[in-house]
């Protein structure tokens, strides 16, 4: 996961960091709209580097209703015609953000780049699971339990 906040320091970078990316969140803040429009040009310029990335749009801060200035529908209209996922999403309540990580894992899952990359993983190399446990091999041996 490599957050930038939208700084434009970063934007000379970005291209080393995905440019193997299988998937992408971009999102914008619901309360500056001129966050949109950055985040529309992010989107672009990743289907540029690849066009089987897959990418969500979040639009965060939900939770700041009051200084909304970017209506939903907006958003849902950007990710129509960009044909990208969308979702709303508060970082502070937590609204949201995992049902967007779960869809785009989903994604990633159904695009079958899982499988395509446990294939090409180099003979010795090591799995992490999800909570940072090796996973355990069978011993080997006469009696096995």
């Amino acid at each position: 996961i490599w957050d930038t906040a939208g700084q434009e320091r970063y934007r000379s970078l970005a291209p080393m960091y995905y440019r193997n990316a299988v998937a992408a969140l971009v999102v914008y803040d619901v309360t500056a709209p001129d966050s949109v429009r950055r985040a529309r040009e992010w989107m672009r310029e990743l289907k540029r580097t690849s066009d089987t990335i897959i990418i969500a749009l979040l639009g965060n801060k939900v939770d700041l209703d009051d200084k909304r200035a970017v209506a939903k529908r907006e958003g849902e209209e950007i990710a129509q015609e960009e044909n990208v996922l969308f979702f709303e999403t508060s970082a502070q309540s937590g609204h949201n953000v995992k049902e967007a990580f779960h869809a785009v894992a989903k994604k990633i899952l159904e695009s079958g780049y899982a499988k395509q990359s446990r294939a090409q993983e180099p003979p010795g190399s090591q799995r992490v699971r999800a909570g940072g446990k090796k996973k355990q091999e069978p011993k080997g041996g006469c009696c096995k339990k």
